[in-house]
């Protein structure tokens, strides 16, 4: 277990957040995974909060799994990493 999940873990408790699953994965960077939703009218969107030993945090919310197709792509993301056209 790492210090950042400890503290994750006294704010859900202080603040009554029962809406998190946690997973605790047996590598070397002590990476813990919580793991919930958020409910729009639409659909819901997967919510991770991913910690570790590292100085870094990441909070990753899938907006849209599977909902961009090429007809309602924005052409934003043309310009972004991973991107067909392999620019990034």
């Amino acid at each position: 277990m790492n210090p950042k999940s400890l503290l994750f873990d006294k704010f859900l408790k202080e603040e009554e957040i029962i809406s998190f699953e946690r997973k605790d994965f047996d590598d070397e960077d002590g990476t813990v995974v919580y793991r919930s939703y958020i409910k729009s009218p639409l659909w819901d969107m997967p919510l991770f909060v991913i910690l570790d030993n590292s100085i870094y945090s990441v909070v990753r919310l899938v907006l849209g799994p599977e909902k961009v197709t090429a007809q309602n792509r924005w052409p934003f993301p043309h310009h972004c990493a991973g991107s067909p056209s392999g620019t990034a």
